[in-house]
């Protein structure tokens, strides 16, 4: 039988939502916990040069912080998926304004961007949740 269309855009509105929801649940804990292992990537080398001058840390305790705000992204995005997005998007956009600091990112730059519109889809879908 065909089901009433409010009824299947309601349904693809949940899974869109879901998909989102779990994608950056996955992404944000790999990403967060591998700051603590540099295992993916070298991960100290998207701090500023001029940072080490600003700030009493180095590039690595600095990638271990910002795991910290990636875990906890990953567990707002999980339980609290409308504030999670836009957790998850502000943090994003810090990521986009720190790799426009350094010369030769703009292709993480623009993945970043993508990522950062998916995070405030997903609160937005979360809104009646």
């Amino acid at each position: 039988m065909n089901e009433p269309k409010s009824s299947s855009v309601t349904r693809s509105h949940l899974l869109a939502s879901k998909l989102l929801q779990m994608s950056f649940v996955l992404l944000l804990s790999a990403a967060g916990g591998d700051k603590f292992f540099n295992m993916l990537v070298f991960w100290p080398q998207y701090i500023p040069t001029f940072v080490d001058k600003l700030v009493p840390l180095s590039p690595q305790q600095i990638m271990y912080g910002a795991g910290v705000l990636e875990l906890l992204c990953a567990c707002l995005v999980y339980f609290k998926p409308k504030i999670g997005g836009i957790a998850t998007g502000i943090l994003l956009a810090s990521i986009i304004a720190n790799l426009a600091l350094i010369p030769g990112y703009f292709n993480i730059i623009l993945l970043d961007l993508v990522l950062l519109i998916q995070a405030f889809a997903l609160a937005i879908l979360s809104s009646g949740t």
